[in-house]
C-alpha cells in the first residue's frame, strides 16, 4: 500500500489525525517537524528565529526526501512543504497526498495564541492565516490526490474520514 501523506495548513490536524490514522491502518507515523526538531534539537520556532526560513525548507526538504522512501507509514508534512514542487514529487512517488484544509476561524483557535507557530509571531494573525490559505491552496489543489475540510472536525474524524476516502 502507497504511503497516507497528510499536507495542509498549520493546525489543520495533519500530526493529530495522522496519529490515529497511522494506528487504524498499523502504519509506522512520521512528522516531518518532529523530525525536524530532533535533527537541529531545537524547536521550529528556535529554527526559524536561530537559522531562518530558508534554512527550515531546506532542511524539511532532507527529511521530506527520506519519509518518502519509507514504506505503509503515515507521513504528516509541514504546512509549507507543498511550496517545494520536490517535496510534493517525492511524496508522491509512494505516496496518496491528502490535503486537510480548515477555515481561518478553525485555525486561530486551534493555535491559540500561536507562540510556537513562527508564520503567526508577529503581527494579525488572522490576516497571516487567510494570506498563507490564498497562497497555498492553488498548491493544494493542484498537487492533493485528496482534499478534505477539518474546519469542524475533530482528529478521530479527521483519521475516519481520510481513512473512508483512500482506497486501501
Amino acid at each position: 500500500m502507497k504511503n497516507a501523506v497528510l499536507l495542509g495548513i498549520m493546525a489543520s490536524g495533519k500530526t493529530s489525525a495522522g496519529k490515529i490514522l497511522a494506528k487504524k491502518l498499523s502504519f509506522c507515523f512520521f512528522d516531518s517537524d518532529q523530525l525536524a526538531e530532533k535533527i537541529e534539537g531545537m524547536s521550529i520556532k528556535e529554527i526559524f528565529e536561530k537559522k531562518g526560513e530558508a534554512y527550515f525548507r531546506r532542511l524539511e526538504k532532507k527529511v521530506l526526501s527520506g519519509l518518502s522512501k519509507e514504506k505503509n507509514a503515515v507521513i504528516a508534512a509541514g504546512g509549507g512543504a507543498i511550496k517545494d514542487g520536490a517535496n510534493v514529487r517525492a511524496l508522491k512517488k509512494n505516496g496518496v497526498i491528502v490535503c486537510l484544509l480548515s477555515s481561518p476561524e478553525a485555525i486561530l483557535k486551534r493555535t491559540g495564541k500561536g507562540r510556537l507557530r513562527p508564520l503567526l509571531n508577529s503581527g494579525d494573525r488572522k490576516e497571516k492565516v487567510e494570506t498563507l490559505i490564498r497562497e497555498r491552496f492553488p498548491l493544494y489543489a493542484k498537487h492533493a490526490d485528496i482534499l478534505l475540510d477539518t474546519s469542524k472536525l475533530t482528529p478521530k474524524s479527521t483519521a475516519e474520514a481520510v481513512l473512508g476516502l483512500l482506497s486501501y
